[in-house]
């Protein structure tokens, strides 16, 4: 996977060298998290040529640039930053790129994915790349902006891309996935990734497009949700590259993930755990308007549900639970409570 993103960005950067024949072009994205290769080296072989790309550098593009080779074979090769020559790669593969294409490149994955946590889906997380032809250099309508969205965080679910007071951009994406065109128009927009089911929140980041008319971008997620189960790797980000290779990095907005649901029915009430954060136990108060089923569980930041704290017919007002997370490792984590009439989910951060 790496190899790829080391392709992509290798052939980019392979312009400076060569005289462009066919029209051909690539953008590549270094969006592999794993420390190991942060900054990596590529190691790029076109026939008897071989080209050393040092230090690329984790969340980064190249520009878009024309390539001088269309369906002849590239053999690509990914080595962490201080490698001292190809022998010394990761991953290898080989590639081909079609003429009068233009392409977006995307490498992700990680060097030993049994030393982190799982992909929820099952996905493979081993070094990879995501290879995407028919890119976009400029909007596809006058004054709009277009962007494509790359799911690229190894321990996180599918998840559905919601602009806030917008809609849905794009469902279902999984760790892998590059989507297809959204174009909106300028403006300010609350991004969120959000569970297909639409209870869990993993993510809101602040994305101003307002001085942005007739762009177009690739946006990334990249990171872990859980950096404590990922060798305290880096957080989830989500950033957005120009065709010039120009970066956007989108600030995170945790206060939209609960002021999302904070419309509650009258005399059903879900209040912010305390403390928060918290070690190792938190106090939930939740309201019901009348006595029903109801269920307050807690669940991981990949969804899974890892605790039930209230379960059962219950009475009509005020609960208070404790939740004791002794057990498990620091994190964010989500408290949904659910009956036939209500339901609400909030984050809470437990820091060991």
């Amino acid at each position: 996977m790496h190899k790829k993103l080391q392709l992509l960005i290798s052939l980019a950067l392979l312009l400076t060298f060569t005289f462009s024949i066919q029209a051909q072009r690539l953008q590549a994205v270094h969006a592999i998290s794993d420390d190991l290769l942060h900054p990596a080296d590529v190691y790029i072989s076109v026939s008897i040529i071989t080209i050393t790309l040092d230090d690329v550098q984790y969340r980064s593009a190249t520009p878009m640039a024309d390539v001088p080779f269309a369906d002849i074979p590239i053999n690509v090769g990914a080595a962490p930053g201080n490698s001292t020559s190809a022998a010394d790669t990761l991953v290898n593969f080989v590639t081909t790129l079609s003429t009068d294409i233009t392409y977006i490149g995307v490498v992700r994955g990680l060097s030993d994915p049994a030393s982190f946590a799982p992909n929820p889906d099952g996905r493979d997380t081993f070094l990879d790349f995501t290879l995407k032809g028919g890119v976009r250099e400029q909007s596809s309508s006058p004054g709009m902006v277009d962007f494509i969205v790359a799911h690229t965080v190894t321990d996180a679910p599918a998840v559905d891309v919601v602009a806030r007071d917008v809609g849905t951009l794009f469902n279902g994406l999984q760790y892998g996935d590059v989507s297809d065109y959204a174009s909106v128009a300028p403006g300010a927009y609350v991004i969120e990734l959000k569970s297909p089911d639409g209870t869990m929140n993993y993510g809101a980041f602040d994305v101003d497009l307002t001085d942005w008319a007739d762009s177009t971008f690739i946006i990334t997620a990249t990171g872990f949700l859980d950096p404590s189960q990922n060798q305290n790797g880096v957080s989830l980000g989500l950033n957005a590259f120009t065709p010039s290779g120009q970066i956007l990095t989108f600030p995170s907005n945790p206060t939209a993930i609960d002021d999302e649901l904070a419309a509650q029915p009258n005399n059903y009430e879900l209040t912010q755990n305390y403390p928060n954060p918290f070690n190792p136990e938190t106090t939930i108060s939740f309201t019901l308007a009348k006595s029903q089923q109801a269920t307050l569980a807690v669940f991981n930041a990949v969804g899974q549900q890892i605790a039930t704290l209230a379960s059962g017919t219950l009475n009509a007002g005020q609960h208070v639970v404790t939740w004791n997370a002794t057990d498990f490792p620091s994190g964010i984590y989500f408290y949904r409570l659910q009956t036939r009439d209500f339901e609400q989910t909030k984050k809470m951060i437990l820091l060991k």
